[in-house]
């Protein structure tokens, strides 16, 4: 997938953000071509999301789902199945290759799984087909109001007095938050401490608990 970077620092409700916009869409199995058919679908389709209830792919296919079942009067199951960064997720489609009423919402952090998993049974290019583009959005930082970040230089100064103990939180090992975060470390020329999660829904609760200082999320979750 891929992605396209704003070259922009902003404030947004003087929480410092940095975006930059991903891109996450819906695929369905390779071998399922024949599920276009004059009298497809004969029954209700489901939808796997590979990441928890509350993130920004989870509310891209609900709302899809919801115009897809008032379109072809059939019902749509949103299934959540987080693990692993996606891949648990992944393999679960898999698992239903001859269904031809599963699909599968593919994020751009799934897309980079075989970075970080050489040993994947599947090729997200070669294994599914794209069958639509869902979604858009910016990645943007944002700070716990207990933390006293309000700017990005805040953060940078915070951070250069404690090296390698500043906290954020993002969506999973691996993910294009992580990525971002890093990428955004680097620039500013600090070492953070990376807590991942199993989706963003999650990070953003604590994040306005306190409980880790500011995350890298995508903006649909914050």
């Amino acid at each position: 997938m891929s992605t396209k970077v704003i070259s922009k620092t902003f404030e947004w409700k003087k929480i410092a953000v940095i975006a930059l916009a991903p891109l996450f869409g819906i695929v369905s199995l390779s071998n399922s071509s024949s599920a276009h058919a004059d009298d497809w679908p004969k029954q209700g389709l489901k939808i796997v999301v590979p990441f928890p209830v509350g993130g920004s792919n989870d509310l891209a296919a609900r709302l899809v789902g919801e115009s897809i079942k008032g379109r072809l009067g059939q019902t749509v199951t949103v299934d959540n199945k987080p693990g692993a960064n996606g891949a648990l997720g992944v393999d679960s489609v898999l698992a239903t290759a001859q269904d031809k009423h599963t699909f599968l919402v593919a994020s751009d952090s799934v897309s980079l799984l075989p970075l970080f998993r050489p040993n994947l049974k599947w090729d997200l290019a070669k294994t599914f087909v794209p069958v639509a583009l869902l979604a858009s959005q910016p990645i943007i930082l944002v700070a716990a109001p207990s933390s006293n970040i309000r700017t990005v230089k805040e953060l940078q100064a915070l951070a250069k007095t404690k090296p390698g103990q500043v906290p954020y939180a993002t969506s999973g090992q691996g993910s294009i938050q992580h990525l971002v975060g890093e990428l955004a470390a680097a620039n500013l020329g600090i070492d953070l401490l990376h807590v991942p999660y199993k989706g963003g829904g999650q990070a953003v609760i604590d994040v306005i608990s306190g409980q880790v200082p500011f995350a890298v999320l995508g903006a649909a979750a914050v």
